[in-house]
């Protein structure tokens, strides 16, 4: 047999070696120290002030209020711009529903805003308000300044603010209902919206009523109903003055000297 040759011995690094040397740390703390600089520096120059506030995706009116409600921020350090800050300010006006933004260096703050919904008008005894699809308050307004949007009636003590919500549930409900309505495409104009007892009632143009129940299937009740009004002669030339379509399968159109027709959904 052939004697084995023995093993090479494997020598391991020590703790030393492997510590990083004293010019390694020296150079690591410089840099830090270096950066920390810079960001001070940059916080506190004008050479990344903030001049010009681009704000995009709303129209000119709702571009110079987010600009105006930014104003404090204007001359302000990008590099140290507070985003928290700005995004409050946006947000906390009435016709906004969401905002972002994004630093453009060396002067320029883009700011991307979508808009609240106009959904309705809430009428309080002589006191209108516009509000959103969420039921937030977008403006106080005049008795015929949104025209063509149904009205929500609430009772005559009722106090809103301007940016805040609308908290009564069943004018949110009805705020909801008609939200769906135009979300859905349902062409017959609504004028107002009721929800009384668990029921919801559309007051359409031509002096007819869409009666639909509770707000169960909603979008499948409001097609039912835009074919079935099509089909139906006006109020004015003896047509009838309700439609039902509580029941889909089952609706009726009535409320003329005629007897009520049932008709198939």
């Amino acid at each position: 047999m052939l004697p084995l040759a023995p093993a090479p011995q494997l020598r391991l690094p020590t703790a030393r070696s492997l510590a990083p040397s004293l010019g390694a740390l020296a150079a690591a703390v410089a840099l830090a120290a270096a950066g920390a600089g810079a960001y001070v520096v940059a916080r506190s120059t004008p050479l990344f002030a903030l001049r010009e506030v681009d704000v995009r995706g709303v129209s000119p009116t709702i571009a110079g209020e987010v600009r105006h409600a930014l104003a404090p921020v204007v001359g302000r350090s990008l590099v140290g711009l507070d985003g928290r800050d700005v995004l409050a300010r946006v947000r906390a006006l009435p016709r906004v529903r969401s905002a972002g933004y994004d630093r453009a260096f060396p002067h320029t703050l883009v700011v991307r805003v979508r808009v609240e919904n106009p959904t309705a008008v809430i009428r309080s005894g002589r006191r209108s308000w516009l509000v959103s699809d969420r039921g937030r308050v977008l403006a106080a307004i005049g008795r015929t300044s949104a025209a063509g949007l149904p009205l929500v009636w609430m009772p005559a003590a009722t106090r809103l603010t301007v940016g805040g919500r609308v908290r009564a549930a069943v004018a949110l409900r009805s705020i909801h209902a008609a939200a769906v309505a135009r979300r859905e495409g349902f062409h017959p104009h609504v004028s107002a919206v009721r929800y009384v007892g668990g029921e919801l009632t559309f007051s359409l143009a031509g002096r007819r009523e869409l009666r639909l129940g509770d707000a169960a299937s909603l979008p499948l009740k409001l097609a039912i109903a835009g074919r079935i009004l099509a089909s139906l002669a006006p109020v004015a030339r003896g047509g009838p003055t309700y439609l039902d379509v509580s029941f889909p399968r089952k609706s009726v159109a009535g409320g003329t000297l005629k007897s009520e027709v049932e008709i198939e959904g």
